[in-house]
């Protein structure tokens, strides 16, 4: 790199330093200098000015100037053009693709929706955010195992059970949607617990079905059967592959074990009659992994699903998509693991919450959206809107449409914000074909097909870029970043970038579009622009099935 050599060894400049000048006059790619001046001392102009002097423009680098604290690099963009499209109408499909993972395992874990309850809004940012991030790294090379780890012991399900035997043991059950009835009577009974004789009644009914009384297991076994069979459904139609599912009542006896581990290497200890692990010296609070009656938590189990995971899959890392309120309790868990001689990276992947618009939901409460409630929103008003504009369309075709413009609402909503945001989740913005929004991506895409159709465009092997004009530059400059892109995304294991990527993309070409002919250019731009915007479709294609959505020939 022409600027790693000006600068030497005392510092290598990443790759995500680099920006995107403001204005195309102030050239194609820049490098803030401010790094750089706090380690050397120096005004980042001073800086700039030096480095600018030293690098030869020569290659891909038609110009280099200094700017204030920035060396803007100026680019042959022709040449830059041409290959890029080379490499795109090549790859296809493959472009954007990395090897920095080759060799390399990874269990992604996420979609940790409790049996007993519904599947609801909040468990879809997770669902979205785990198969995407999964997606991600094995498109930089990565074997990626995606696991799932479900809670189907505990006060809750103990707290659905005793509400179901003691207000609908009579009641027959409906044939579908199992999984969401339990979740209304889980709140149901929920709202019982302030009652202390409820509350011993819901305990009792939990030590019996810990100590396996027949008639309890086999109501457990049934309803938990229901429950499974609902979210594998979901996870299906959200693109979440789960290559190994595991279930806490599997934890209990290897959780145990490696307590007694902890204690017998001194890394535990007993305090009060419970176990703990002392982790003051190292910033954290103290761990409570076993209780004083004996009885486990979430860290005992999850000692143990670490544990297995390790063990039976050989992974070089373990990710944990699991919301922000849980940051303390994996650096305690992740620490724990590390002092029991667990030498290979254990990552928390956190996010915030999903709001209702009138504030946050709670499925103890009983005010949660549900996956289904919001997927059927969605779909209807998504269908009245794709029927009005295509009135001449098959009910098939008007179905299928709806579907795909739904669920881009759905991912892109979920996704395009930062993880370390709130989303308070809006059905008519995320399903509008303007703005921020993963329909104005399809949108865009499909107006692509209609173009090319009209032009009865086919991809030759003959691909020559060549043009002045600025909105042009544009759409080649953020062609050529994709997969640089996709790979900063990956390792930062964040989306969000990859969202607003597509986004400016789309939106370069609607200006490019709107001031530039394409059917109409004269001859010898013709094929160029062509080639060009096939090129925009294949990279929103790419950028948007790692978002798990699919961009349709028509809209």
């Amino acid at each position: 790199m022409a600027l790693k050599s000006a600068i030497g060894k005392q510092y290598a400049p990443a790759i995500d330093e680099f920006e995107t000048p403001p204005d195309i006059k102030l050239g194609d790619i820049a490098f803030p200098c401010f790094g750089l001046a706090r380690g050397m001392g120096k005004p980042p102009s001073e800086i700039s000015a030096e480095l600018a002097q030293k690098i030869e423009p020569k290659g891909l680098i038609s110009k280099v100037e200094a700017h204030g604290p920035y060396i803007n690099f100026f680019l042959d963009v022709n040449t830059v053009g041409q290959e890029t499209l080379k490499e795109i109408l090549g790859q296809g499909e493959k472009y954007g693709t990395h090897k920095t993972g080759k060799g390399k395992k990874v269990m992604v874990e996420y979609a940790q929706v409790n049996t007993h309850k519904a599947v609801h809004v909040g468990h879809v940012r997770n669902i979205v955010l785990g198969r995407t991030v999964s997606a991600l790294l094995e498109r930089i090379g990565y074997t990626v195992i995606c696991s799932s780890y479900h809670g189907d012991v505990g006060t809750h399900v103990a707290t659905t059970l005793w509400g179901l035997i003691k207000f609908h043991k009579d009641e027959k059950p409906p044939k579908i949607k199992r999984a969401i009835w339990l979740g209304g009577i889980y709140a149901e009974a929920v709202e019982q617990m302030e009652n202390e004789d409820c509350r011993e009644e819901v305990k009792e009914l939990n030590r019996k079905l810990a100590a396996g009384d027949s008639k309890l297991r086999s109501v457990w076994k049934k309803t938990r059967t229901w429950s499974i069979k609902e979210f594998t459904e979901v996870f299906e139609e959200l693109g979440a592959r789960i290559d190994k599912k595991y279930f806490e009542s599997e934890m209990d006896d290897p959780g145990r074990k490696i307590v007694a581990e902890l204690i017998r290497l001194g890394i535990a200890k007993e305090s009060e009659g419970a176990i703990v692990v002392p982790l003051e010296e190292f910033g954290l609070e103290t761990f409570l992994v076993l209780k004083s009656d004996g009885t486990t938590l979430y860290a005992t189990r999850d000692l143990a699903l670490a544990s297995l995971k390790f063990k039976n899959f050989d992974i070089d890392r373990s990710l944990h998509v699991v919301d922000m309120r849980q940051t303390l309790y994996f650096k305690q868990l992740g620490k724990t693991l590390e002092l029991l001689g667990f030498d290979r990276p254990f990552i928390h992947i956190p996010y915030e919450f999903v709001k209702l618009p009138g504030g946050a939901m709670s499925s103890r409460k009983g005010d949660v959206v549900t996956y289904d409630e919001l997927r059927e929103a969605v779909f209807e008003k998504t269908y009245k809107e794709t029927k009005k504009r295509h009135e001449d369309w098959s009910e098939k075709k008007i179905k299928e449409t709806t579907r795909q413009i739904s669920f881009a609402g759905i991912n892109f909503g979920m996704l395009a914000p930062d993880v370390s945001r709130v989303i308070s989740f809006d059905i008519e913005n995320s399903i509008s074909f303007d703005g921020f929004t993963g329909p104005y991506i399809q949108y865009t895409g499909a107006r692509i097909s209609s173009i090319l159709k009209k032009a009865s465009y086919k991809v030759s092997k003959e691909i020559e870029f060549k043009t002045e004009e600025p909105a042009e530059r544009k759409i080649m400059m953020l062609l050529a970043q994709f997969p640089q892109v996709v790979l900063s995304s990956a390792e930062r294991m964040r989306p969000a970038p990859l969202a607003a990527y597509l986004f400016d993309l789309a939106k370069a070409f609607s200006e490019f579009y709107e001031n530039i002919p394409v059917l109409k250019a004269q001859e010898s731009l013709r094929k160029s622009r062509l080639d060009l915007i096939y090129s925009v479709r294949i990279v929103l294609e790419n950028g948007s099935r790692l978002l798990g959505f699919e961009i349709p020939d028509k809209m």
